[in-house]
């Protein structure tokens, strides 16, 4: 079994590393308009990190893991439902590779979650 310890010491660097390079793809947003972070995710990944930590740090991990996980599938899937010709999470239908970003990293935090060892194994 996976290490939910570890994983979510992993994890938390992975989301502060996001946190921290989107002011610097801003910088590159001016070529590369796709580039651009919006402060909203920067702090959604601050916080994200944040978690993982505290989950690493005082023991519950895997549930820190999972629920993520099915956090990110929540917000993934407000951004496919059309109410009244327009998505709730994203009104522009601006950034599909966006919501696919979601749902593979909703995918991939729920696997790893669960095959994760609960605390004490």
């Amino acid at each position: 079994m996976l290490n939910a310890k570890f994983l979510t010491i992993l994890f938390g660097v992975y989301f502060l590393i996001l946190a921290i390079s989107g002011p610097a793809s801003n910088l590159m947003a001016a070529e590369i308009p796709a580039a651009k972070i919006s402060s909203n995710y920067e702090m959604m990944y601050f916080l994200t990190g944040l978690l993982f930590f505290a989950g690493g740090t005082y023991g519950f991990g895997r549930h820190v893991i999972i629920g993520i996980g099915v956090t990110y599938l929540f917000v993934a899937t407000l951004g496919y439902v059309d109410i009244n010709g327009a998505a709730l999470a994203d009104p522009d239908h601006a950034n599909l590779v966006d919501h696919l970003i979601e749902v593979i990293t909703a995918a991939s935090l729920l696997t790893v979650g669960l095959l994760s060892s609960p605390v004490g194994h």
